[in-house]
């Protein structure tokens, strides 16, 4: 016996891009070896989460946003926090987080391969298991404390935004619904 069924859902993709950053973030707190990998992931996540959202509001916010999609990020951003009249300045945060964000995310993205020398004098014998000596810009900007002040940055710029869009800021973390027509079995 068959059951028809008619579905439809909405899936507010940057609120699961947020909470892998959120659960990845936890995740790196909570141990020591591969934080590193998971603080990486926070910070990417982060910034897709930022991407996703912007695209989610200015769909419903902006009546040229398909013309305007495939702009860079921040210019999206810029253009959003335009549209809302919202103050905007890079040289602070939040925006200046979410600025640090999209350019890690675009580094990584889009990556080389680097070839890095140093110098300097050791206070042991020899460096610890996975410590690096020298270190990418990349590298350095995987910490805790950049990723704890991306995710409560990017959630700041997101409750910012949806308040100022005038959405119901209850709905700004949820995953989506769904709405099920459930018909009679076919025989």
């Amino acid at each position: 016996m068959k059951h028809p069924y008619s579905v439809e859902r909405e899936v507010r993709t940057y609120a699961y891009l947020r909470m892998a950053a959120v659960d990845a973030l936890e995740k790196a707190k909570n141990i020591r070896e591969g934080s590193f990998y998971q603080i990486m992931s926070c910070l990417v996540f982060s910034a897709f989460t930022v991407e996703a959202y912007l695209n989610h509001v200015g769909e419903r916010k902006i009546q040229f946003w398909n013309e305007i999609e495939k702009i860079e990020p921040m210019s999206k951003l810029t253009v959003l926090y335009s549209v809302l009249k919202l103050p905007f300045d890079p040289s602070k945060r939040p925006i200046q987080t979410i600025q640090q964000l999209f350019k890690f995310r675009n580094f990584m993205a889009h990556g080389r391969t680097e070839k890095l020398t140093g110098r300097g004098m050791l206070k042991k014998p020899r460096p610890d298991p996975g410590e690096n000596l020298v270190e990418t810009k990349w590298e350095k900007f995987c910490n805790k404390k950049e990723a704890e002040r991306a995710v409560k940055d990017v959630r700041q710029v997101l409750e910012t935004i949806y308040v100022a869009a005038g959405f119901d800021k209850a709905m700004l973390h949820s995953l989506g619904h769904a709405s099920r027509v459930i018909g009679k079995p076919e025989p």
